[in-house]
């Protein structure tokens, strides 16, 4: 599996790499639903009014390698905010301390190289890529928060 980690590299990227990737984070606490969710899933699945069942099922039976050519495409290459940190929009960034899905030391970095009329960084303490399922209400806070601070501005 160490083998696959090392290999793993925005260029190579396969599902075997991934998912050597989620085993190791599982195994160390660092899986994205590591903390479980606060809410019902299942239900909220089941009653969101923007998808139907069948949506949802299809979503589940989905084929992943099309997730996979996506990421070794150009179009996907074009969403990359290497030397892209000047906007004309106020910029927020909600991080997790333990997410390595969108590892926050990284985000801290790229957010201080922000160039912005606004911007300001949240890090909700002992939380992965989850956060929001797993600590919604926290989460739901920082967003008032955002629309508050947007509304006095």
């Amino acid at each position: 599996m160490a083998v696959l980690i090392n290999q793993l590299t925005p260029d190579n990227i396969t599902m075997e790499h991934l998912t050597a990737r989620n085993a190791i984070m599982q195994k160390y606490g660092y899986d994205m639903m590591v903390n479980g969710s606060d809410y019902n899933l299942v239900a909220t699945i089941i009653f969101n009014p923007n998808y139907s069942i069948i949506d949802w099922i299809n979503y589940f039976k989905r084929d992943m390698s099309v997730y996979m050519d996506f990421f070794a495409s150009e179009e996907f290459a074009s969403f990359s905010l290497t030397g892209r940190n000047n906007y004309e929009v106020p910029f927020y960034n909600i991080n997790g301390d333990k997410d390595y899905q969108t590892n926050h030391k990284l985000a801290q970095e790229y957010f201080e190289e922000v160039n912005a009329p606004y911007k300001q960084m949240f890090i909700m303490e002992n939380m992965t890529h989850g956060l929001l399922e797993s600590d919604s209400e926290d989460f739901s806070s920082i967003v008032h928060q955002i629309a508050e601070t947007e509304r006095e501005r």
